[in-house]
């Protein structure tokens, strides 16, 4: 039996549909990440699961227990929000022993659980600050505390690292993951970055218009997206159509037009005459000068542009704009120009056959 189980979970506001008879499952222990633009309803569904919101349809159990109409105090679930909602005027030790001080503990174990609580966020001796006096990372672990002090059976992440910056939000990530590991605690984690839900999560659950389009492992869903919705939301794809034109027991062959044929080494079922599309990742491209090599797929560079460690080709082929990311090796100069023919090739391997 799942730790979490979710249930056919409607809402509705108006004519709007926001969630459309979402079903998701999570084990012990498990890390999962809800991701998907503005409007795909991840944000309602962890309201729904906290207890801030009420369904239109469908339950929610956690070990077991329904607690679909539970009132919030009684759900035994911690959050984290994305602007850490930390009492300003009280010290961070407040701040934490208030959820204690709710549920009526008595002040020797509050005292216990705080320390033992900034212990576990690495913020021992900052019990006396203010939120104020803190950085932005160390009161995003200051609301982590706050929501793990009680010990709660579930934690629910509301894109809680979207307000650092970047090389913070990388280490958090990292800090995040190990002391839910730690722990032990059950976690569903919304977010719209795409790179976090591939770093921290045990499955990842892509969302859109209110449904579950792909949950899998974070490899499962960049590598194998079921179409190009999901191949597009874990990152950077280029896509390419075409007709199958033969088949055998390894995969079959695509035809791109002007002469362009890809074998595609699938076990997914087709049929000669079938129209597909494939996904090309930019990392899996190389690029070498169009004499040097013998591939048919040729094209022209565009626009190059420098990231620091990679750099980002444009290259106009097969009547669209190919997007090829390679990697800056230190001492190798990659050695292509704009407006220089380049010859594209990739391991047949690397073509993601989309539904």
């Amino acid at each position: 039996m799942a730790f979490l189980e979710i249930r056919d979970l409607t809402k509705v506001y108006g004519d709007k549909v926001v969630l459309d008879g979402l079903n998701l499952s999570a084990q012990d222990g498990e890390f999962i990440s809800l991701l998907g633009p503005s409007g795909s309803g991840k944000t309602t569904a962890l309201r729904l699961i906290a207890g801030f919101l009420q369904p239109d349809g469908g339950s929610i159990a956690v070990n077991g227990k329904d607690i679909t109409n539970l009132p919030v105090h009684r759900r035994n679930i911690g959050m984290v929000f994305q602007s850490y909602a930390l009492f300003p005027h009280m010290t961070v030790g407040q701040n934490i022993a208030f959820g204690l001080e709710q549920r009526r503990f008595i002040r020797k174990e509050i005292t216990k659980a705080v320390d033992e609580s900034l212990d576990m966020v690495r913020l021992k001796g900052f019990a006396s600050r203010r939120p104020a006096e803190l950085s932005g990372g160390q009161q995003q672990r200051v609301a982590l505390a706050r929501a793990l002090v009680f010990k709660p059976q579930l934690l629910l992440l509301d894109e809680s690292l979207s307000a650092l910056d970047k090389k913070l939000r990388v280490q958090m990530q990292l800090e995040l993951r190990q002391i839910q590991k730690e722990v032990g605690v059950t976690a569903v984690f919304v977010t719209h970055d795409h790179e976090e839900a591939l770093t921290m999560s045990d499955r990842v659950a892509v969302m859109r218009d209110g449904r579950i389009v792909q949950l899998d492992t974070p490899s499962n869903v960049y590598r194998a997206p079921v179409d190009d919705f999901v191949a597009e939301s874990l990152g950077e794809a280029n896509f390419l159509h075409g007709v199958v034109r033969s088949k055998d027991g390894s995969g079959f062959v695509l035809d791109l037009g002007d002469g362009i044929i890809l074998p595609v080494p699938t076990d997914r079922p087709v049929q000669v005459g079938d129209t597909l599309t494939v996904a090309i990742r930019p990392e899996d491209i190389e690029l070498a000068p169009a004499r040097s090599t013998g591939s048919n797929l040729v094209g022209r560079v565009r626009s190059i542009a420098f990231a620091g460690n990679t750099t980002l080709y444009v290259v106009e082929a097969l009547h669209r704009e190919i997007r090829v990311r390679r990697p800056n090796t230190a001492g190798v100069k990659n050695g292509v120009a704009v407006d220089e023919e380049v010859a594209l090739a990739w391991d047949s391997s690397a073509a993601l056959v989309l539904a």
